[in-house]
């Protein structure tokens, strides 16, 4: 049945329009026909939709481009707890009343972004074919990494064990390794082959070992009674704080290496009193003054002594006499 309308009249009391009669059955059909369509005639019942433009279960209908039209979307749908979106979603801002974010990549490898109590975020990926779920930051810009505590700490972990952190405590930087005992390494790489330059060996207090030597552009300071040696004898060489060098070995010297000053009571060559040079109290000196070779003691002199130098062959390379 077509709509049925209430014929008004021209003007009000005109005489053309319907009879209330005539008016009140129209409207009475109109809803008859209403009542049949959505219900059984006398009761309005659900709709069922069987079709919007080729419509399926849970998609959402928008308005098509002639506005007069729905369409129903393959790529958005809703089945009462989850929307879906196929494709490229474009939002202005994002609220969520929620924890997670997960993001599903090739088949079911995930990246999840979870919020935590007082605001702690957690970024993970996980890869359930096995391989390892990496983190790409690839930025047009620099990128900066500001922790709000009181030492801007970053805390360095593998496997949830933190092994390393970088701090800073007032106007200091720190790098500082957390496993016990555990080496702090810095590498590099020296034609194509991978090298350790330095190692802090954290066992034994932090020392320090160069790979390939040192060099100082301002000198070597070593610290009061400090020592030099090799790996095997640690203290071969050790300083006093007066500048005085003492030997724990014999050292050997190249031939004519040792230039003892001709300067008037110029530098000495002092050797302890245990080498034998001498049996009482005091320091034995090899003094060479005016080209003149003499040897004395602090207590007693050494007159008429004579002493070889010899080089690491036991040959004779000079012949110090004492006056």
């Amino acid at each position: 049945m077509a709509k049925q309308s209430i014929g008004l009249g021209s003007v009000a009391d005109d005489g053309t329009g319907d009879t209330l009669r005539i008016a009140g059955d129209k409207v009475n059909d109109n809803f008859d026909e209403l009542y049949t369509t959505l219900g059984d005639g006398s009761t309005l019942t659900s709709v069922a939709v069987t079709a919007i433009n080729n419509a399926t279960a849970n998609e959402l209908v928008t308005i098509g481009a002639t506005t007069t039209e729905l369409d129903a979307e393959a790529n958005l749908t809703f089945d009462g707890s989850t929307l879906a979106v196929t494709g490229i979603l474009t939002v202005d801002d994002i609220n969520l009343n929620g924890k997670v974010v997960t993001i599903t990549g090739s088949t079911d490898d995930t990246f999840s972004i979870t919020a935590g109590t007082n605001g702690a975020t957690t970024i993970a990926t996980v890869d359930t074919a096995g391989a390892d779920g990496s983190l790409t930051f690839n930025i047009d810009g620099f990128i900066q990494l500001n922790a709000g505590d009181a030492s801007g700490s970053f805390f360095i972990k593998n496997s949830g064990t933190t092994y390393g952190t970088i701090f800073n405590s007032g106007n200091d930087f720190y790098i500082k390794s957390f496993i016990s005992d555990g080496d702090l390494k810095i590498q590099g790489v020296d034609n194509n082959s991978a090298i350790t330059a330095l190692t802090f060996d954290m066992s034994a207090a932090g020392a320090a070992t160069f790979n390939a030597g040192i060099t100082s552009g301002a000198g070597l300071v070593i610290a009061d009674a400090g020592t030099i040696g090799s790996a095997s004898d640690t203290d071969s060489m050790a300083i006093a704080s007066t500048g005085i060098v003492t030997f724990s070995q014999i050292p050997a010297l190249p031939v004519n290496s040792i230039e003892i000053s001709t300067t008037t009571r110029g530098a000495f060559l002092v050797m302890d009193r245990s080498d034998g040079f001498g049996s009482d109290a005091g320091d034995n000196i090899i003094d060479e003054t005016d080209s003149d070779n003499i040897i004395h003691e602090s207590a007693t002199d050494l007159v008429g002594s004579v002493f070889n130098i010899i080089d690491s062959a036991g040959m004779v390379v000079r012949t110090i006499n004492s006056v």
